[in-house]
């Protein structure tokens, strides 16, 4: 399998998380659902990817906005979680600041049309922050295997995944004289990370909880 087969499995890996969640999207917790959002919009970002790609040669864009869309609704997420504080005024301040970097970012000084790691590495570490905050707070309060706790697997996803991610966004933001050849490889080692995370999350959603159902008493 050559890299460009391999960049469009991982793109794809997240369909099995994707059928799932809204197969079961009625029935599970609605703490939850974001997550179900978050699959959903990044599948539909694969498949613009590929249209732009096919029409422009570059996806630079939809990428750029996608990744500012995703901070957006992880924040939602963790906010449903109550990892991120359910004041809305604490969640708007670091929705408004992640957006003033994007925009200094991709059109202050800089251009929406090229990949710029300044918003990624913030996003990455905020997201990476919230989910280690999530995960203490399960293992001091949780019982039972946490490897069958949706809310772990997700979280320990993400950590993984934003924890290289962010540490190539740092090679490209200073741009180091590194080769190609260690680009190509980090970008590989990306896409197969990519695949196992998002298997991972196709687990957790077949393990997401179902509403709890209220019984009134006689």
């Amino acid at each position: 399998m050559n890299y460009f087969s391999l960049s469009v499995v991982s793109g794809y890996s997240i369909l099995p998380a994707v059928i799932i969640g809204l197969v079961r999207f009625k029935i599970i917790d609605k703490a939850y659902r974001p997550f179900i959002t978050i699959c959903v919009v990044a599948l539909c970002n694969e498949l613009t990817s590929m249209l732009m790609i096919h029409i422009y040669k570059t996806n630079a864009v939809n990428a750029n906005i996608y990744v500012l869309v995703e901070f957006a609704l992880y924040c939602w997420q963790f906010r449903c979680w109550n990892s991120l504080s359910t004041k809305s005024w604490h969640f708007l301040t670091v929705i408004s600041f992640m957006s003033s970097i994007w925009v200094y970012e991709n059109i202050l000084t800089g251009e929406i049309t090229s990949f710029n790691s300044l918003f990624r590495i913030c996003a990455s570490f905020c997201i990476i922050f919230l989910s280690i905050d999530q995960v203490n707070r399960l293992i001091a309060m949780a019982r039972g295997n946490l490897f069958r706790n949706s809310l772990f697997l997700i979280c320990m996803g993400l950590i993984i995944f934003f924890s290289y991610k962010s540490v190539i966004e740092v090679f490209y933001l200073l741009r180091l004289p590194l080769s190609d050849v260690f680009y190509d490889n980090i970008f590989f080692l990306l896409t197969l990370i990519n695949i196992f995370v998002n298997l991972i999350f196709a687990i957790a959603v077949l393990w997401i909880p179902t509403k709890q159902k209220f019984i009134l008493p006689y």
